[in-house]
């Protein structure tokens, strides 16, 4: 008797061994895929960076190309050229604008607020609620379960000339002594 307790109380040591061996790996492997979404993140704006900045070349050598190369009759003069370079200044402008946007720093995301995706709908809109109760509130191993709490999640419904909400109501059950 005295044996078969010691065997589960190593049982249980060697078990939540194994579990805090996973949660650490979880953890290092969560904190991989953040510090490689950050590096593609700066990746992607190095790459937009490049990009403006071939499209600012890419149009500048286009302007001088037109300037040197059009025929005569659409060679600028005189006051007309003027007003190129002007558009063309204005242009230029606003590319640099735009690339010491890109060069600035991004702000770094706070990973502990989550944002939600979803606005929420309208109070205005009538609701229709459902609940989603369990056939018994009797945990498996025999003892009462405790409600702590409901899950609603929202779904805006279309019926030919009318919107609705249905509120999906799933409460949350706990049992006290598992």
């Amino acid at each position: 008797m005295m044996m078969s307790a010691l065997e589960s109380i190593n049982d249980l040591n060697a078990a939540r061994a194994l579990i805090a061996s996973l949660h650490l790996e979880l953890s290092k492997r969560d904190e991989h895929l953040r510090q490689r979404d950050a590096l593609l993140v700066d990746k992607d704006r190095q790459i937009k960076l490049k990009q403006t900045l071939i499209d600012k070349l890419t149009q500048e050598i286009a302007i001088y190309k037109r300037l040197q190369f059009g025929k005569k009759s659409e060679q600028f003069q005189g006051e007309q050229g003027k007003l190129l370079l002007e558009t063309i200044d204005t242009d230029m402008a606003a590319i640099e604008v735009e690339l010491a946007a890109l060069r600035a720093p991004a702000p770094k995301p706070n990973p502990e607020r989550k944002i939600p995706r979803r606005a929420k709908l309208p109070a205005d809109l009538p609701r229709v609620d459902i609940r989603h109760d369990l056939e018994s509130s009797a945990c498996p191993c025999g003892c009462p379960m405790r409600h702590i709490g409901d899950d609603v999640s929202e779904k805006l419904d279309y019926a030919p000339g009318q919107f609705t909400v249905e509120r999906h109501i799933r409460p949350k059950w706990v049992c006290q002594s598992c």
